[in-house]
């Protein structure tokens, strides 16, 4: 189990090769959080290069979200504030990373293993499916008023996007 951390100092932890099997390119990591137990992490990671990986399955639940650069997923292009998600066993597209490219990576419940596969495979986990967005252009709104939200001057503190809005 992952320890309980409050903050990071980040100029105090140690950059690491990313840990990114059957990948083309170069990328380092510094490791926020590490499960030394299962491999569940949240890292910083840099892309020194251009960075490929063909489409397959993680073996843990994987989060991705883009800080600076460029990442593209299938036919979809991240900026800034761009998001991913695949649950363990779902079929991920190709990814391409742009070199100079900072992005935060979560696995929960696995380590970085990652099978490679194409779209023809079979589907791993027919009950779960890619979560791909660009956050920056969703519409957020406070759940309680309804009114959007002010992220130029610290938000509120219950921001939900506009399509999962509650019913009035």
């Amino acid at each position: 189990m992952r320890p309980h951390v409050e903050t990071i100092a980040e100029h105090d932890l140690i950059w690491h090769i990313a840990e990114f099997e059957h990948a083309t390119g170069t990328a380092r990591q510094r490791n926020l959080c590490y499960d030394e137990e299962d491999g569940s992490a949240s890292l910083k990671v840099h892309f020194t290069t251009d960075w490929s990986r063909p489409a397959g399955v993680h073996a843990a639940e994987t989060e991705w979200y883009v800080l600076e650069g460029q990442v593209r997923i299938g036919d979809t292009v991240l900026g800034p504030e761009g998001y991913w998600h695949a649950s363990a066993g779902v079929l991920t597209p190709p990814l391409e990373v742009a070199e100079g490219s900072v992005v935060l990576v979560f696995r929960e419940f696995g380590d970085w293993a990652f099978t490679p596969a194409d779209a023809d495979s079979p589907i791993v986990r027919p009950d779960q499916e890619l979560i791909v967005l660009q956050t920056s252009d969703m519409p957020w709104i406070d759940v309680e008023d309804g009114s959007p939200m002010r992220f130029d001057i610290g938000g509120t503190p219950r921001p939900r996007p506009l399509h999962q809005a509650a019913a009035p």
